[in-house]
């Protein structure tokens, strides 16, 4: 009985691990990253460079789109699916912390 219990843990880290990289998990990052990516493409609308960034990461972001809706995004190995995702978080964190720095609306004091 107690060799069942941990083979059931066993599996079960497993499941959630290839939960954690499964193709609904990316659409829903990408999704996250283009709203934020219109967020700061709206905060920093004068910014030329942002603007720059801002359209290549959206075009990054529709590129993973297709990537996720074909049959072959299955086969790539779990080490390349945990790269992808490690690269998605960081560039989330990095567009987040644009959001943070951004300049206050208006010159008023509040």
């Amino acid at each position: 009985m107690f060799k069942f219990k941990i083979l059931a843990k066993i599996f079960k880290k497993k499941d959630k691990k290839i939960e954690e990289l499964s193709c609904e998990q990316f659409k829903k990052l990408s999704q996250d990253i283009k709203e934020l990516a219109n967020l700061i493409g709206k905060i920093w609308a004068e910014n030329m460079e942002f603007q720059i960034k801002i359209k290549r990461i959206k075009k990054e972001m529709e590129q993973l789109d297709k990537i996720l809706e074909q049959k072959s995004f299955s086969f790539l190995s779990h080490e390349k699916k945990l790269e992808l995702k490690k690269s998605l978080l960081i560039s989330k964190k990095e567009l987040l912390k644009c959001i943070q720095e951004a300049p206050c609306p208006t010159k008023r004091m509040q």
